[in-house]
């Protein structure tokens, strides 16, 4: 029987070629635009769960307010990894990491130099904490000395091609020399941490600011004992942070910490565990890239409404060529079949159909993917030799095949034998409402999708097209142009004087995202620090030309002078 039911739906798929071709192109794109979504959210949600005891390492932020001024830091003060696992036993481990900055990276006897971004200052345990493999070298000997180094495997492999990289020797910036101690494998792509040079915490030789609590500065990642309670924990660390905070608060403002609190500041703690740091961080700077659980939960949504839309799509197909199969219900129930049997048939083709769409939707998702990942800087894969995956498309083509099949096999063997051979077809209301609110519930789902496209583009447009105070057009960048030394102010002249050249500048700072900052806290001279006067803002090193070559406008005041000696000091 159940043969005769295959063949009978083939035969039905080839009779109706066009039909076929609708419904198998319709289920085929939804299914190949599904799994590129879904490979998308699994690969944003799987962030961090790699290292061993995920659940347990957190992160420390800092949150206060200041008079007038909030902040909201992925940063902590330098001291507070030291005093974690001094002071609570809930902490196994600590680890610190400082970013100063990109670097240029060369072999000392070597020519050719690079500049390197993925630059970071981590203290000795970081490979204890996280689960990033070490291919060669001590684990315990990681980061011992001040100018030890970690390197990745693509490092290794650009710097030293054809040798081990164990025990030789790497130029920063021209008089920085560090030993390469370790090589580990490349930072697995759904990790916010991505680095490829890791240095000695101790190299930056900053044991002033190791004791100063009132600057955060330092990203502290820590973890738990297991049956550790989390909030416990950040009860602890305010308290700590409180007692040793609280002395320099007052020798800077001369106020204790509950005064302030009662004046309506604040200065919390807070943790974040590791595996919500990629998708829960929105802070002023951050130690990587991070996405938008917002926009991943959007992403889903929408697989589901396209997977949806094809599965109404094909119901509606399927009804509305109703009347061209009622006579063969009607001569098949006249035969003998059994409603039950008609209903097997048509869930047969409808499964049979969906087997199809999703064996062309793979061979569709193979050939766009390469494309969604130039877009979505992704390097997403079928996992197609994963047996769960086969699995699980599987189970999905027969859930949407019935899915799909299944009010279609029910109505279309609802039909009466004796009113459909004379070619009267009844339909009842219930079965109009139910077609009339598919047909409604879909267009009215594709509407949205292209509200929603349609803003999304404008809003982009308005983004890369508004005016945000400085002019972006027709703007170069010379980057590390401080490796010149002494002849940077001969650099910038000789720029100046290309033709074509308006204006140049040298400086430390741009106002857009993905530069370092300064963030310092400012008072009225003459005046002392209170929550009144205080004023959280930036210092940007800049030279006489910044604000002509950038095109800002001046609300008020001038601009430098170098004519005007005292403005070296404006």
């Amino acid at each position: 029987m159940l043969k005769n039911y295959f063949k009978i739906a083939w035969r039905n798929l080839r009779k109706h070629k066009l039909y076929s071709i609708i419904n198998i192109v319709g289920l085929s794109v939804g299914v190949a635009c599904s799994l590129i979504i879904f490979l998308f959210v699994n690969s944003e949600l799987s962030y961090d769960t790699f290292h061993k005891g995920s659940d347990s390492i957190y992160r420390a932020l800092m949150n206060g307010k200041l008079g007038e001024n909030e902040f909201h830091f992925s940063v902590a003060p330098a001291p507070l990894a030291h005093a974690m696992m001094e002071e609570i036993p809930e902490v196994e481990t600590a680890v610190r990491f400082r970013n100063s900055g990109s670097y240029v990276v060369k072999r000392p006897n070597a020519i050719e130099s690079f500049k390197e971004n993925r630059i970071i200052a981590v203290d000795s345990g970081f490979f204890d904490l996280f689960s990033f493999s070490l291919l060669e070298g001590d684990p315990e000997k990681q980061f011992k000395s001040p100018t030890s180094m970690a390197i990745s495997q693509k490092m290794a492999d650009k710097y030293f091609p054809e040798e081990s990289a164990i025990n030789q020797t790497l130029l920063l910036n021209g008089d920085q020399l560090f030993n390469t101690t370790g090589v580990f494998a490349d930072m697995p792509k759904n990790s916010h941490i991505q680095m490829d040079f890791l240095i000695a915490m101790s190299y930056l030789k900053d044991e002033a600011n190791d004791m100063i609590w009132v600057s955060n500065n330092f990203y502290t990642y820590f973890k738990l004992q297991k049956d550790a309670d989390p909030a416990v924990v950040t009860a602890k660390i305010n308290d700590m942070i409180y007692k040793y905070l609280e002395p320099q608060i007052m020798q800077f403002m001369g106020k204790t910490l509950e005064e302030l609190d009662a004046s309506g500041n604040h200065l919390r703690a807070e943790i974040q565990p590791l595996e919500k740091v990629y998708l829960n961080s929105d802070f002023t700077f951050d130690i990587g890239r991070m996405g938008n659980k917002t926009y991943v939960y959007l992403f889903a949504f929408i697989a589901i409404f396209i997977t949806v839309l094809a599965c109404i799509n094909f119901m509606n197909l399927s009804t509305a060529r109703s009347g061209n199969r009622s006579k063969e219900v009607g001569v098949r129930k006249v035969l003998g079949s059994f409603r039950k049997h008609l209903i097997a048939q048509f869930l047969i083709e409808s499964i049979l159909l969906s087997c199809f769409s999703f064996l062309i939707g793979i061979m569709l998702a193979s050939l766009i993917l390469p494309f969604f990942n130039d877009l979505a800087g992704k390097e997403l894969i079928l996992p197609i030799t994963n047996p769960f995956f086969w699995l699980m498309l599987i189970g999905s083509a027969l859930f949407i095949g019935v899915l799909a099949g299944i009010y279609p096999a029910f109505y279309l063997s609802s039909f009466k034998p004796v009113e459909t051979l004379k070619g009267k077809l009844a339909m009842g209301h219930g079965n109009s409402y139910i077609r009339s609110g598919l047909v409604i519930f879909q267009f009215f789902i594709s509407i949205i999708l292209v509200i929603g496209t349609i803003t999304i583009y404008k809003q982009l447009s308005y983004i890369q097209n508004r005016q945000i105070g400085f002019d972006r057009e027709q703007v170069l960048l010379v980057q590390d142009a401080y490796m010149l030394g002494d002849q940077r102010k001969s650099f910038k002249e000789a720029v100046s004087q290309l033709p074509g050249v308006s204006s140049a500048s040298y400086n430390g700072y741009l106002p857009v995202s993905g530069y370092n900052r300064s963030d310092n806290t400012f008072w009225p001279e003459g005046a002392g620090p209170s929550q009144e006067n205080l004023v959280l803002t930036q210092i940007w090193l800049v030279d006489y030309d910044y604000i002509t070559t950038m095109g800002m406008e001046l609300t008020k005041g001038r601009d430098f002078n170098i004519e005007h000696a005292s403005d070296s000091n404006a």
